[in-house]
């Protein structure tokens, strides 16, 4: 199935708490970015990222706050992107239109021979890609390793780049963001995807 792979995407959002009048809750995922990259044996691709713009869906001031609580801390110490956009952030997509700009990006990248879309663990993006009926497969089932393993032991052989929006950690934490993640992820899968043929 590797051979059949035509993107590799990566999602960083925040997972969103939705009270109803009994106190009961649900879990939203809200993606706040989307990269991908295109993937050919014979080139060499640049990653390119989308971030969303969450202000039709979730408004922090308005959130209980304990929920408002969870989406500093994710926003600080996980993903490293504000919750709405900051206002240099201009290219911030409407969130409404996610699901057409997977569509678009998948389009872009099929070619008649190859059409599934990878991405690394999670169920995040499978749960997406799968609504929009994308045929999908996990890296992770294949052996790849984590974005911070990959770093580590040094398999990343591509500058890695971030978006340019992401807040600076505190200490020497490494960034997430998935246009630098989907580069890291593409150089093992070119190392890697004829061992699966």
């Amino acid at each position: 199935m590797l051979n059949s792979v035509c993107c590799i995407i990566d999602v960083d959002g925040f997972d969103i708490r939705n009270y109803d009048e009994y106190g009961q809750y649900t879990t939203e995922f809200l993606v706040r970015e989307l990269g991908y990259i295109r993937v050919d044996p014979n080139y060499h691709y640049i990653p390119k990222s989308y971030r969303f713009d969450l202000r039709q869906k979730v408004n922090p001031a308005r959130c209980p706050p304990k929920v408002r609580q969870t989406l500093n801390y994710q926003s600080r110490n996980v993903i490293g992107l504000t919750v709405l956009p900051r206002p240099d952030e201009r290219d911030a997509i409407d969130y409404d239109c996610l699901k057409k700009v997977l569509q678009d990006i998948y389009d872009f990248c099929r070619r008649t021979d190859v059409n599934v879309v990878a991405y690394k663990g999670g169920d995040k993006e499978r749960k997406l890609l799968e609504s929009l009926n994308i045929l999908c497969v996990d890296l992770q089932g294949f052996g790849c390793p984590s974005y911070q393993d990959l770093v580590r032991t040094r398999k990343v052989y591509s500058e890695l780049q971030d978006c340019g929006y992401h807040t600076e950690f505190r200490g020497n934490s490494l960034i997430h963001c998935p246009k630098a993640e989907v580069t890291a992820y593409r150089d093992w899968f070119m190392m890697n995807y004829k061992r699966f043929r």
